[in-house]
């Protein structure tokens, strides 16, 4: 999950394939080093781990 400052902000990060959620949470498959250039952007909050979620 890549959280951002603001949902204008998707379209200045270095991927192009990912789901945006409640406008400024996107979610998307990345490598190391793309983590590594996102967390350089001002315009990124957060790069969290997200899981599969299952019913119970």
């Amino acid at each position: 999950m890549i959280v951002l400052t603001d949902e204008k902000a998707a379209g200045e990060l270095p991927i192009k394939n990912y789901k945006s959620y409640m406008g400024n949470i996107l979610s998307a498959t990345v490598t190391g080093a793309q983590i590594t250039e996102l967390n350089k952007l001002d315009s990124v909050e957060s790069v969290e781990i997200d899981g599969e979620v299952r019913a119970l």
